[in-house]
């Protein structure tokens, strides 16, 4: 409810600024730097979608956390130092660590940094984009936290 109240909230701020017609103008007007050939329109949609799977991995991960701790006060702490203590760490001389951190939950979250990003992943001899590495990393996130969850909760005794 929160996620879709916000994202009605962003389209009337979106509307306010740049009316109807905007929505049909290019991403490059807003963003300079973007080399994504998107309108307004198909990066908010996509920002959208990515953002959604973000937040599901997001309760995947803390879902699994709780199945493997003991108390939910643990799961609350080890989920707030997983999810915004990225946001603090800056690798300036090493890049695989800024790949990885950049492809956390917390970074998908900014649709602006997202599609102005120059960041490429490659898999063997095929190159993808942040967006679309973000993107299966958190379905790849949310099936590997659900076979977890599942195993520790089958394992799990009810007090």
């Amino acid at each position: 409810v929160i996620f879709i109240l916000s994202m009605l909230f962003f389209i009337i701020i979106n509307l306010s600024a740049y009316g109807i017609q905007g929505w049909n103008a290019s991403f490059q007007l807003i963003n300079f730097y973007s080399f994504f050939n998107f309108t307004n329109l198909q990066v908010f949609l996509f920002g959208v979608l990515i953002e959604y799977f973000a937040l599901i991995s997001a309760m995947a991960i803390t879902i699994c956390l709780s199945s493997i701790c003991k108390t939910s006060f643990l799961t609350v702490i080890i989920s707030v130092f997983l999810f915004f203590i990225p946001i603090y760490i800056h690798f300036n001389k090493v890049n695989f660590f800024n790949h990885i951190v950049n492809l956390l939950p917390v970074f998908a979250l900014s649709s602006k940094y997202i599609f102005n990003s120059y960041d490429v992943y490659s898999l063997g001899s095929i190159v993808i984009t942040l967006p679309v590495a973000i993107t299966l990393f958190q379905i790849l996130i949310v099936l590997i936290a659900s076979l977890l969850t599942y195993q520790f909760f089958r394992k799990h005794q009810i007090a």
